[in-house]
């Protein structure tokens, strides 16, 4: 019987392994240009902030008056705005995002102005609610608006000049009571 042939057996070839990774040094122009790039960052960061924080503080009294006309409705609402500013001036800006009816259940706004001054204060802002909600109104409510406007132009004058009670400037926190 006829044997194979022998085969030459060959090694198998050495694995060298993976190539090195060769890390590219950071050098002075990528460390600039980085910095560079974050300054730029900020400084737009910055500016669209301020640009935000002007936009958000609303027209001025003296602007205000010029967007409403001189109708018993239209002095009602430049005074409603006023006692919101003035109002937000002390008690902080996110008085001007609230409703009329949140005003009136708020303790800490309650206990500064005094229920003296608590009352007409609501009564000027429902007033100048239905001025700018509900435009169609009878000839008699211009009558009564300008009965009222005497009061609610001291009111808002009185708020605007700062009179109300210390307890509402005082920025210290109530005295917590140790059990």
């Amino acid at each position: 019987m006829d044997e194979p042939a022998a085969k030459t057996l060959v090694p198998p070839r050495p694995n060298p392994g993976p190539e090195p990774l060769v890390e590219p040094a950071i050098g002075l122009p990528q460390v600039a240009a980085v910095a560079l790039g974050l300054l730029v960052l900020a400084i737009l960061g910055t500016w669209l902030l301020r640009r935000r924080d002007r936009a958000r503080g609303g027209p001025s009294p003296a602007g205000a008056a010029d967007a409403f006309d001189d109708s018993p409705s239209g002095r009602v609402a430049v005074l409603a705005l006023r006692a919101r500013q003035s109002l937000a001036s002390r008690f902080g800006p996110q008085l001007h995002a609230r409703t009329t009816e949140e005003i009136a259940l708020d303790d800490r706004l309650r206990e500064a102005l005094g229920p003296d001054r608590m009352g007409p204060l609501l009564l000027l802002l429902e007033a100048a609610d239905r001025c700018k909600f509900a435009p169609a109104r009878s000839p008699d409510d211009d009558a009564t608006l300008e009965e009222h406007l005497l009061g609610w132009t001291s009111l808002a004058e009185s708020l605007h000049n700062g009179q109300v009670k210390a307890a509402a400037r005082s920025s210290d926190p109530p005295p917590r009571h140790r059990s």
